[in-house]
């Protein structure tokens, strides 16, 4: 079916990075088609509906240094609105809850002293990496043959400590530090800037929401692919194509066959020998619709690949992708996480006094945001099972699900009564969509030669491409680096076309700039910061000293 058609690429992936590859790729002229197994677009983004909104219950925030996202937000006519952060935070460790103002839990001086200590050996070792050749940095074998539980076991002391590191990777990477490659924790800390920026929510990567769910900027940037495109088929037959839209949807690909030579000279003088050479290098792509079961062919001159390595490594290619290639993406698996909203008749816990967000280190619920609107309207709290707690919470039913949901806030906020009266309860458990098989992102443990086998992530393969935010050497797990890898990739596949065509490397320059300067502004803040850790230090050690004295005498 349709096998006369050769498109200039074919994007498997209606997510971020395949939508907005499909859009950079169109407005160049080149024919495409875009395959998505779901029922709808988004990839890890996605959407409920309730009370005339959409809610967002796959990736949602936004940072100020996702340059791309923000840009993005502004071309589909969208506004974001910060995360809620006024009031007191909760903790709760070791059994112990804590209900705080300031920016420091009040744990014990001892242990934020640790934990800062600790974030700038992190942020030392990332800067000291290549994202780009990762095998050049002298230490990357050994950081890749421990675990970050390893590493925080041979360098954290105190066990509360320890534990306040387990939970912010937990929230990070929805996954236990135990599974995590170290090497493959410092390029993702090295790739959002710093483990700060991936942390926190002022000026980091949970500060702002998209009004209307980041969802929708999936669902706008498709509608731009709706408009057919010209086509030539085989018989040098010109026709439009896709009156439905260039994006088909229940398309599940599970077969890729390219016909490609590693060793192929560049360019042949003889016109006959450049059309040859370009039969040879088409790829035809079997896909199966998941609603029918009926199978198409598709043929295509260039095919990106966006889905997540772990599906992509479920798909059939001939010839079979290089060892490197394999290797890894058998290796790497998503995250766990089910994403839940509770909803209220009111705020009731900001007339508390609270921001709204927990912190956990129980085995149900890890992390909670206030998911209201800066006015208070839409009363919600927004939070998470993640990890291996979620093996236990994917058996359970939602209504139990709710109800941890319940007793954590009825807990935390004071046991206020009304935290046992919500509106409404939704969730999402990622870990049992298809398509996705977990979230929000791949991880990769120790010794799976993540050192060695990492370029093969976006490395092209003949007219194969790879997409995707794993892919990515900017904000990788996140939707900046889902729309980082569709602008490199869309680098790699106009120029076959438009030999003089310039990347798009112009207004990254300047918004580099800009990050640079956010960054300076940020340092000389953080320079304060280290003296008045440093003095505290001091008076610690001071204070430990005079015990010591104190108890001899």
């Amino acid at each position: 079916m349709e096998e006369n058609i050769i498109f200039d690429c074919i994007i498997i992936g209606a997510g971020l990075s395949g939508l907005k590859t499909a859009n950079l790729l169109k407005n160049q002229n080149l024919n495409v088609l875009v395959l998505e197994a779901k029922d709808k677009v988004g990839g890890r983004t996605d959407s409920i509906e309730f009370e005339n909104y959409s809610w967002d219950i796959g990736g949602q925030w936004v940072g100020p240094t996702q340059y791309r996202v923000n840009e993005l937000i502004k071309e589909c006519n969208q506004n974001i609105f910060p995360q809620q952060q006024k009031g007191k935070k909760v903790l709760e460790i070791n059994g112990k809850l804590y209900r705080y103002s300031s920016l420091i839990p009040p744990v014990g001086l001892q242990y934020i002293i640790e934990i800062q200590i600790v974030m700038w050996r992190i942020d030392y070792l990332a800067k000291q990496i290549d994202l780009k050749n990762i095998r050049s940095w002298k230490k990357c074998e050994y950081y890749d043959s421990i675990s970050f539980q390893d590493w925080i076991n041979q360098n954290i002391f105190f066990e509360t400590s320890k534990k306040l590191i387990e939970i912010t990777i937990l929230a990070i990477f929805s996954s236990q530090p135990k599974n995590l490659s170290m090497l493959f924790v410092l390029t993702y800390f090295k790739s959002s800037g710093g483990v700060v920026k991936a942390m926190e929510v002022e000026g980091g990567a949970q500060q702002d929401r998209v009004f209307g769910s980041s969802h929708n900027l999936s669902k706008i940037l498709s509608k731009k692919l709706l408009f057919p495109s010209k086509l030539t088929n085989n018989s040098g037959i010109t026709f439009f194509y896709g009156n439905n839209g260039n994006i088909k949807l229940n398309s599940q690909v599970f077969k890729i066959e390219q016909d490609y030579n590693e060793n192929q000279v560049e360019e042949e003088e003889e016109e006959e020998n450049q059309e040859e050479n370009q039969e040879n290098n088409l790829i035809r792509i079997s896909s199966k619709n998941v609603i029918t079961n009926e199978i198409s062919y598709y043929l295509c001159k260039n095919l990106v690949i966006t889905v997540p390595p772990n599906l992509a490594d479920s798909i059939i290619y001939q010839p079979e992708l290089p060892n490197q290639r394999r290797l890894l993406t058998k290796s790497m698996e998503m995250g766990k996480v089910i994403k839940f909203i509770i909803f209220y008749d009111q705020c009731w816990w900001r007339e508390l006094g609270f921001s709204g967000e927990i912190v956990n280190d129980g085995s149900s619920i890890s992390f909670c945001y206030d998911g209201s609107f800066e006015d208070g309207s839409k009363p919600s709290i927004i939070g998470f099972f993640e990890g291996s707690y979620t093996d236990e919470w994917s058996l359970k039913s939602e209504s139990e699900r709710k109800d941890e949901a319940i007793k954590i806030i009825y807990k935390s906020f004071n046991f206020d009564q009304r935290a046992l009266t919500p509106k409404y309860y939704i969730d999402k458990d990622w870990t049992k969509n298809q398509w996705s098989k977990g979230g929000y992102g791949c991880i990769i443990g120790p010794n799976k030669n993540y050192h060695k086998n990492n370029e093969s992530l976006r490395k092209p393969i003949g007219n194969i491409h790879f997409a995707g935010t794993e892919t990515s050497t900017e904000w990788s797990g996140y939707m900046e680096g889902a729309l980082e890898s569709a602008e490199r990739v869309s680098n790699e596949i106009i120029p076959k076309f438009i030999p003089n065509y310039k990347p798009l490397i112009n207004q990254q320059k300047q918004n580099q700039q800009q990050q640079q300067q956010q960054q300076q502004q940020q340092q000389q803040i953080g320079f304060l910061n280290s003296i008045i850790i440093i003095v505290s230090m001091l008076t610690f050690c001071f204070y430990l000293i005079f015990n010591l004295y104190s108890n001899k005498k």
